[in-house]
């Protein structure tokens, strides 16, 4: 495997690491990187390419270049894959806390330094922010859907689906290398108790959704997938892992999300149009009687 490393030409003391894995993110990246070093908080920042065939890598080490107060580190391995390049950039003994951060969502530095803090402080041992869907411009179906999605607290408390997690040194101990699953969020987020698990009082985590039905269905149908999901990280292998399935599994989700809005006649039609797509989502995935790839929602990536 093919591996390129750039740094800052002026390393700082951080405080925490920052992980953002991308693959063809151009589109994106530079919106994360400078909402997370435009105040100078003390970060190490490593990008974390891999089989780009665009110019993320060279966006991401424009910002390192540039960067004197943040440490801004590109990784850059020459295969697309997800746990492969978290591999390779914790491989350079980042400081922890350690947070890990997808490319398409936008985190500003408080946020990102009130998580760290909080690790370092405890009592939990995994965080993130609070989470906000960005739906503008989005069609009416998909605005319903992330309504219903925003209202269940089971969803909005949980690790996974935020594009953010981060954890401390004695989190990130409950397991070894990141294994090839396809949600490394699930994963983690299967690792630890909710008692575990803190939202932070801080700025969002920014999500921008789908822009339409057909592309939101696309995503779910990937999301629903077998090949997508993590169900009991105990049987991973991993030392430590509480022995329970990981709340991110399709039918808890469904449920929690009906639970959580049939409780209000004004939320029942957001409720249908919710369980009305997952459904769809799952008859697409047994119609093409395959594990699907990895649909990529390029309509929020603008």
């Amino acid at each position: 495997m093919g591996l390129t490393v750039t740094a800052s030409t002026r390393p700082v003391v951080a405080i925490a690491s920052v992980v953002v894995p991308a693959h063809d993110e151009a589109t994106v990246i530079d919106r994360l990187l400078e909402s997370l070093t435009r105040d100078g908080a003390p970060l190490r920042v490593v990008v974390a390419c891999n089989g780009c065939h665009d110019h993320t890598a060279d966006r991401a080490r424009a910002h390192a270049a540039r960067s004197s107060v943040v440490d801004v580190t590109v990784v850059d391995i020459d295969r697309p894959s997800k746990a492969a390049a978290l591999r390779a950039a914790e491989r350079l003994d980042l400081p922890l806390p350690r947070l890990f951060v997808d490319a398409d969502v936008v985190v500003t530095s408080a946020a990102a330094v009130a998580v760290a803090e909080a690790l370092r402080s405890g009592p939990a041992l995994a965080a993130r922010p609070p989470l906000r869907y960005d739906t503008e411009g989005a069609d009416v179906w998909v605005r319903a859907y992330y309504r219903a999605r925003s209202r269940t607290p089971a969803l909005t408390s949980s690790l996974w689906g935020a594009g953010f997690y981060g954890v401390g040194e004695a989190g990130r101990a409950r397991w070894g290398e990141f294994p090839d699953v396809g949600a490394d969020d699930l994963f983690v987020d299967s690792l630890f108790s909710p008692d575990e698990v803190t939202i932070v009082d801080t700025d969002p985590v920014v999500v921008r959704t789908p822009r339409g039905v057909g592309a939101l269905l696309r995503v779910l149908q990937r999301v629903h997938s077998p090949s997508h999901r993590t169900t009991d990280a105990g049987a991973a292998g991993w030392p430590g892992a509480p022995n329970r399935s990981s709340a991110g599994s399709s039918r808890s989700s469904l449920g929690a999300v009906v639970r959580a809005n049939a409780r209000r006649p004004a939320h029942a039609a957001d409720l249908v149009v919710y369980v009305g797509l997952s459904v769809l989502a799952r008859i697409g995935l047994r119609v093409m009687r395959t594990r699907t790839t990895w649909h990529r929602d390029n309509s929020s990536r603008r």
